[in-house]
């Protein structure tokens, strides 16, 4: 990925190489202690939390965090600035390496992170894991797709649903795209997810919401006929949504708690 550069001399808070400090395309730092300050509040940290940072960058969340922190940072520069800069705390780790990668761990931690916007729907799908969710997240969106994470319905997209069923999601912060260096083309939104204790099946009904979702422009009805016999779907339909235009109804239409609800009812006629 190309790169270019942001700093050239003068005192960056970090090690020039080479006379500048280079940045890749998708990289954004935030400029304020506040901002940082705010974000880790929403976290909700006690001294003994294991906390995930993704993506370090040059520290500005990470001097704030407390507990045991582990902080993975992709860019080799950047982890070794890093390293540098919190050597003498020794509950701060440094993991050179992706994020999409890394292994989630098995007890119970909080994450936070200043993510890449490009990778945001990979990293929430890894981070939002029925078998490992954490107990809080904390991330910045650009404020088009924070919008759509906060929207429950309508309108909302099968990534909203998905984060609906496991999280209850809510607005933190409004952050202007000046407070980013470089400044990105679109203003942001922190965003604190707090987990849902998940029910069993969590996994069939992320499946099914798949389905559901599979074209969004098409109707219930279409994105289910291959795993349902038509007369028994439109009974369901008639059951769970009976004030409902069961012929047009599409899967944004309804709320997340309608589409488990219709998923509960349905289930047992569907083909495996």
């Amino acid at each position: 990925m190309a790169r270019t550069p942001l700093f050239q001399g003068g005192n960056t808070g970090s090690t020039p190489v080479g006379g500048a400090i280079l940045i890749k395309k998708d990289q954004k730092f935030l400029t304020k202690n506040w901002v940082a300050k705010k974000l880790v509040e929403a976290l909700e940290i006690k001294s003994d939390d294991l906390v995930i940072e993704i993506g370090g960058g040059k520290g500005r969340i990470t001097q704030f965090l407390k507990g045991k922190i582990i902080v993975v940072e992709k860019d080799p520069l950047l982890a070794e600035i890093l390293k540098e800069k919190f050597k003498e705390k020794e509950n701060i780790k440094i993991y050179c390496g992706d994020f999409l990668k890394f292994p989630l761990p098995k007890q119970k931690y909080k994450i936070i992170g200043n993510i890449p916007y490009s990778i945001a729907g990979k990293i929430i799908r890894k981070v939002f894991n029925p078998k490992k969710p954490p107990e809080i997240a904390v991330f910045t969106f650009p404020e088009t797709l924070g919008e759509k994470i906060l929207k429950e319905s309508p309108k909302g997209n099968f990534l909203s649903y998905y984060i609906h069923i496991f999280s209850k999601p809510k607005k933190i912060l409004f952050i202007d795209k000046n407070l980013f260096r470089p400044k990105p083309k679109l203003n942001s939104i922190a965003i604190k997810f707090e987990f849902k204790e998940l029910p069993e099946d969590v996994e069939k009904i992320v499946k099914f919401l798949k389905i559901c979702f599979k074209s969004p422009r098409k109707t219930l009805k279409n994105n289910l006929k291959k795993f349902i016999n038509e007369e028994d779907l439109e009974k369901v339909l008639k059951k769970c949504f009976p004030e409902k235009d069961i012929k047009n109804l599409r899967a944004h239409e309804l709320k997340p708690e309608d589409l488990i609800y219709f998923y509960r009812e349905i289930k047992n006629y569907l083909k495996n």
